[in-house]
């Protein structure tokens, strides 16, 4: 497996810092890689940049391992699906505008992935439009994972073979939410989300008490579940309801 590295327009620079954010949702997976990476040898401005996925991107899989050996194209700087092929910050943010991210491998707890490409930095001649670069990162996967349920396309929603989640009165939140939204009084939100949890077979149930607001929320669930689920808020608009929730392994 090659070293971790990251060269722009040729001039090598030493990645400080890089992660990956894994949200899973009905249509599949989406990941969030990212890196930042220092040269001190090179002009002041050019020193430190920045490589990410602001909105991330769908990869059209249920399961991190089936990931391995994917290989996603960005010829321009949105791909059909409207997905940004990422943004790199040297001055500004700027587009990358043509992108590929292969997915190297994945581990038990880690994935390395080759991101190559083409982005704007507008600096100089050499550091101007479709600047060439290059990264290979290697990085943990997160230990708290992030699913999304659309509910305007289904109440539930099957993370793996272990794990489902399914919301039950969505339709008394909807209407609550629309409520608030006509009236504008962003207080005037409160309500109970009922959900399940069915995990190897077994069912949890829990629930999330909105008071006075959506953003003001508290996450009660079955303690005897292996695993801990909190929600993490939600948003709407004509097109989409999406719910987040962050699962991770009971301690």
């Amino acid at each position: 497996m090659k070293k971790e590295y990251l060269i722009l327009n040729d001039v090598s620079y030493k990645i400080v810092s890089s992660g990956i954010g894994v949200y899973e949702t009905n249509e599949g997976i989406q990941l969030f890689p990212e890196v930042t990476a220092k040269n001190d040898q090179v002009e002041q401005e050019l020193s430190e940049i920045h490589l990410y996925h602001n909105n991330g991107f769908q990869t059209g899989v249920k399961r991190i391992k089936e990931l391995a050996g994917k290989k996603y194209v960005w010829e321009e700087a949105y791909n059909d699906q409207g997905e940004e092929a990422g943004f790199l910050c040297v001055l500004e943010h700027e587009n990358v505008t043509q992108g590929i991210i292969e997915i190297m491998d994945v581990g038990r707890n880690e994935i390395t992935l080759k991101w190559k490409g083409k982005a704007n930095i507008f600096w100089s001649d050499s550091f101007g439009a479709d600047v060439p670069f290059e990264t290979v990162l290697q990085m943990k996967l997160p230990k708290k994972r992030r699913v999304t349920i659309d509910a305007y396309k289904t109440v539930k929603t099957k993370v793996n073979k272990d794990l489902e989640i399914e919301l039950l009165n969505f339709p008394e939140v909807e209407s609550a939410a629309y409520k608030m939204q006509e009236t504008r009084i962003w207080t005037d939100f409160n309500v109970t989300l009922y959900f399940k949890v069915t995990y190897k077979g077994t069912e949890y149930l829990g629930n999330v008490v909105y008071t006075n607001g959506k953003n003001n929320y508290e996450t009660f669930f079955d303690k005897s579940c292996p695993l801990k689920i909190v929600h993490d808020g939600f948003d709407w608009s004509d097109f989409a309801f999406e719910f987040v929730f962050c699962v991770e392994s009971g301690s």
